[in-house]
């Protein structure tokens, strides 16, 4: 260590604060890791330096959310799980076009969207599996807390290794640009197809709207059960009638929100109890 234990309650406290994301006792490695380059970044001799800036600076400070920022896990990559995808494309889309069939309308959040790989895959679904919707009005949107990750999100640019990890030749041809000698976008179709935002899970959830399918997947692990049960609370404010949420794999809501019900899938998808629900498997 490099005198940064002493500090370590601090920034785990309002990282806990700002976030909800709880970071265990034992992860002291990993501030440290994620943090040292920040501070060199930033003009700061060490992380202490770093860390009495964002105590000098007070709650909802610059270097508190770069801080936050810096210690969000963004661990994602193009359809991630292809049971989820398959899910979506064989029972749960299908389902909601039928039913929305009057209004032409569909909204899909993909919440913690990470780097973009998530939402630009759905769009990508969506585009590839359902020509018939050409004349709806989609509604993609995707929200993090880093402001970074939003940044290349948004850019729609990946390396070829981040490519590579679920784009196939045939799309990587189709839906992808190179740009630069390692890097690749996505068309602007698609690309302009999402919009993006900064959003907090813990924080207020004003102005998101209501969705079709809610994509909250491999978040609700980095939180304590307070934040969870607050999470998916708002979530069925959130959701319409006959809505999906699907969670990560080893994510559920038993336990936690008995508001919900699993569809007993294995791809973690659930559903508001007393809406339209099924019993279905892939």
């Amino acid at each position: 260590m490099t005198g940064l234990t002493p500090n370590f309650e601090y920034v785990r406290s309002v990282v806990k604060n700002a976030a909800g994301i709880s970071l265990d006792k034992g992860k002291d490695y990993l501030i440290e890791n994620r943090l040292a380059p920040v501070a060199s970044k930033h003009g700061f001799d060490s992380i202490p330096d770093l860390v009495q800036e964002m105590m000098d600076e007070g709650e909802g400070g610059t270097i508190e959310r770069i801080v936050i920022d810096a210690l969000t896990i963004n661990e994602t990559s193009f359809f991630r799980d292809q049971a989820v995808f398959d899910h979506l494309e064989q029972t749960v889309l299908p389902q909601i076009i039928k039913k929305n069939a009057g209004t032409k309308r569909l909204k899909i959040w993909s919440a913690a969207c990470s780097t973009g790989q998530e939402i630009y895959s759905t769009a990508i679904l969506l585009k590839e599996r359902f020509p018939r919707l050409k004349d709806w009005h989609i509604g993609l949107h995707a929200t993090d807390i880093s402001d970074r990750v939003l940044e290349q999100a948004r850019s729609g640019t990946y390396s070829e290794f981040e490519l590579n990890r679920g784009i196939s030749p045939a799309l990587k041809e189709k839906y992808f640009n190179k740009v630069s000698e390692f890097d690749w976008q996505i068309c602007e179709e698609i690309r302009q197809s999402v919009s993006f935002s900064r959003h907090n899970l813990v924080g207020a959830w004003n102005g998101l709207g209501m969705y079709d399918v809610i994509l909250l997947r491999n978040v609700l692990i980095y939180f304590e059960l307070p934040e969870k049960q607050l999470i998916l609370s708002h979530a069925r404010k959130h959701i319409n009638e006959g809505g999906h949420l699907f969670l990560g794999a080893s994510e559920t809501t038993f336990n936690i929100d008995s508001n919900w019900v699993s569809e007993g899938t294995t791809s973690a998808s659930f559903q508001v109890k007393g809406k339209e629900v099924r019993n279905i498997g892939i």
